[in-house]
């Protein structure tokens, strides 16, 4: 499989989320893709908002506007938690294959 091929996906859509406690704004029309292959950060000073998106991208908290997508897999506070399966599956599955790989490396 070449590079282009495997960094061209999109896993992770975040578009144009916006949150808020009360009347203070954490997030404003936020959006990101994170594709396969990619290592993605999010940065800031303290009181920016990342651990606010985290907690939206991982369905705690649901934004008034915009979406979260994994793998076509729309989060919306009507979703039932279909995004965060995805997300668990997803997870444990690499986990078991780099264990796998680890184990084969280190014989």
């Amino acid at each position: 499989m070449s590079v282009e091929r495997s960094i061209g996906e999109v896993l992770l859509k975040v578009e144009g989320v916006t949150l808020s406690f009360g009347g203070v704004s954490a997030l404003s029309d936020v959006s990101l893709d994170v594709r396969r292959g990619e290592i993605c950060a999010i940065i800031g000073p303290n009181g920016a908002g990342k651990s606010s998106l985290l907690n939206v991208i991982n369905g705690v908290y649901h934004p008034r506007r915009g979406s979260v997508t994994f793998r076509d897999a729309v989060e919306s506070p009507l979703a039932g938690g279909r995004l965060i399966d995805s997300l668990i599956h997803w997870f444990i599955g690499s986990l078991v294959i780099a264990n796998a790989l680890i184990r084969a490396i280190s014989q």
